[in-house]
């Protein structure tokens, strides 16, 4: 599964000339940590949208949905908490496989 811009319900990248996602250009699997507020969930929990801070070596700050591995691990989540997460990729598939309410 991917991550997703949400354009269609308004939501997307804060910036036009923000880049998508690039892929990686291995076979291999990547792990990247973000630090964002979440927006809100959709599809039953299973995509949480966050307003993320930029992902260094792999995208800059934006508005945008991203798949979560397990709809468990958002377990005691709410729109507006601040989070750290963890995303893992391979090739165009990203995967939210860790998130928590950040320490204040």
């Amino acid at each position: 599964m991917s991550a997703l811009l949400l354009s269609p319900l308004g939501i997307g990248c804060k910036k036009a000339d923000a880049p998508a996602a690039m892929p990686t250009p291995d076979n291999a699997v990547h792990l990247y940590t973000g630090h964002g507020v979440i927006q809100l969930f959709q599809e039953d929990g299973r995509i949480v949208v966050l307003k993320h801070d930029a992902i260094v070596g792999f995208m800059e700050g934006m508005t945008m949905g991203f798949e979560l591995q397990d709809v468990a691990l958002a377990k005691g989540l709410k729109v507006g908490d601040g989070v750290d997460f963890t995303l893992q990729v391979h090739g165009y598939d990203v995967l939210i496989i860790k998130i928590v309410k950040a320490k204040k």
